[in-house]
């Protein structure tokens, strides 16, 4: 590809304007920095727009009230942190157990949720749990006993951990979006809750 200068030479006709003129090459020269500099700012605002490049997280997180205090001690890996962007600027809430299962996935953790109902005559049978009324409107996410994040060329900044681990983020995500009349409760290293009993 040409320089910005030598395409703005040919932009001239070529009888009327001595191109390679010291004060006319001088004046394109400059046209052509001025140019390069915008295209260079373009790019860069095209990496500052997509919060998954990780370009100006530190703004997208500013501007989106992230890490969430409950996690803010915490050390998040740069992957962890964008899917945090993400979520929230995807998510549009929901109050279905779909919903937070795909809220889930979008952090980077894979859970199933198990819903209670109070046992009832004639519907319950023998070896069914027996959940009281309270139970009603509990859910119990149930995710692997520790998810790791490994750091991965291209998406780790540097000095960031090469791994880290725990569900954290998970659970103050969750807790964050719960609808208002379900009570969250999270189990570790059991696929389905039933397998209690």
């Amino acid at each position: 590809m040409k320089s910005q200068a030598a395409q703005l030479r040919l932009l001239l006709p070529p009888e009327a304007y001595n191109v390679d003129g010291p004060i006319l090459s001088a004046s394109l020269d400059a046209e052509a920095s001025a140019l390069d500099a915008a295209q260079i700012s373009g790019d860069r605002l095209y990496d500052q727009i997509w919060p998954d490049i990780g370009a100006s997280l530190d703004d997208w997180e500013r501007v989106l009230g992230l890490p969430d205090p409950c996690v803010a001690s915490e050390n998040l890996a740069v992957r962890q942190r964008i899917a945090a962007v993400l979520a929230k600027l995807n998510g549009a809430g929901g109050q279905s157990r779909a919903f937070f299962i795909q809220l889930a996935e979008s952090l980077g953790y894979t859970v199933s949720i198990t819903e209670y109902k109070p046992a009832r005559a004639g519907v319950a049978v023998a070896g069914d749990a027996i959940h009281g009324d309270s139970w009603t409107s509990t859910w119990m996410i149930n995710s692997e006993p520790v998810t790791v994040f490994v750091a991965k060329a291209g998406s780790a900044a540097a000095g960031e951990a090469l791994a880290v681990w725990g569900n954290k983020l998970l659970e103050c995500r969750m807790r964050d979006m719960q609808p208002a009349h379900a009570t969250l409760l999270f189990s570790y290293g059991v696929k389905n809750a039933e397998d209690w009993r």
